[in-house]
């Protein structure tokens, strides 16, 4: 979702929106008011300070910000004593070191269904889960979990229940294997519910999976949490539900 704010300049406030929370975009942001008045001689060197007076300068104090309704911030210019941005923003680089994460043992899950009761069933749903297994599987090491076995006719089908049983069966045990991340996959039918967002449609048709009850039961606090949705039909869906998007949750649609 965009996140909207107001930017002080002097004298003047300009209204600015940010597709997501990073100092780097508001930065770009403020550069671009600064640029395009070719009124005044700007220095191109500046700190932004929220209303509370706090020096902005990490993606951690730019989501603090977003707290306070309405958002507001303040650009001081400073004196550039050389060009060097670690001195200038010396907390933004140390949390960039922080975040930066290599996925080495992450939780994968593949789920979906290529036989529904009313719907025209989905073949090439098995091809892309195969492909997938064998993505994370030989190519990345990774141990994986799907709901399909290609030895196993009956797994073509995925029920709502049986969903729902094999993500409670690798959610009891994630702290037990010392996941670092989460990578899930859902390759079937998806449908949007305006009071619910996207719904994964399981082989019972006339049952469906929230997607964002999904990302609510695989909260990894601070770590790297990534979505695939591999959409087949699409009824209604626009491409856009990110449910508690969060700096570490990649969703791919």
């Amino acid at each position: 979702m965009p996140y909207k704010a107001f930017v002080s300049l002097e004298k003047e406030v300009h209204k600015v929106t940010l597709v997501f929370l990073r100092l780097k975009s508001l930065k770009e942001k403020v550069l671009e008011i600064i640029n395009n008045d070719k009124t005044k001689n700007y220095t191109n060197y500046f700190k932004i300070v929220d209303n509370n007076g706090e020096d902005i300068t990490s993606n951690r104090k730019l989501e603090t910000a977003f707290k306070t309704k309405p958002v507001f911030f303040f650009i001081h210019f400073i004196q550039n004593d050389d060009n060097d941005d670690e001195k200038k923003y010396p907390e933004e680089k140390e949390e960039e070191k922080e975040k930066c994460h290599k996925i080495v043992n992450p939780l994968v899950l593949l789920t979906g269904a290529s036989k529904y009761k009313n719907l025209d069933n989905l073949p090439m749903m098995k091809k892309d889960l195969m492909t997938f297994r064998n993505l994370f599987e030989e190519i990345y090491g990774y141990e994986v979990y799907c709901t399909y076995d290609p030895n196993k006719p009956e797994t073509e089908s995925l029920t709502l229940n049986q969903l729902n049983e094999f993500l409670m069966k690798y959610h009891k045990n994630k702290n037990k294997n010392n996941y670092d991340s989460l990578i899930f996959v859902w390759c079937g039918y998806i449908n949007t519910i305006s009071e619910k967002g996207d719904i994964l449609i399981t082989s019972d048709d006339n049952r469906y999976k929230p997607f964002n009850k999904i990302q609510e039961l695989f909260s990894f606090l601070n770590k790297p949490k990534i979505y695939i949705k591999n959409v087949y039909q699409i009824n209604g869906y626009n491409n856009q539900q990110y449910h508690n998007c969060e700096l570490d949750t990649f969703i791919i649609s």
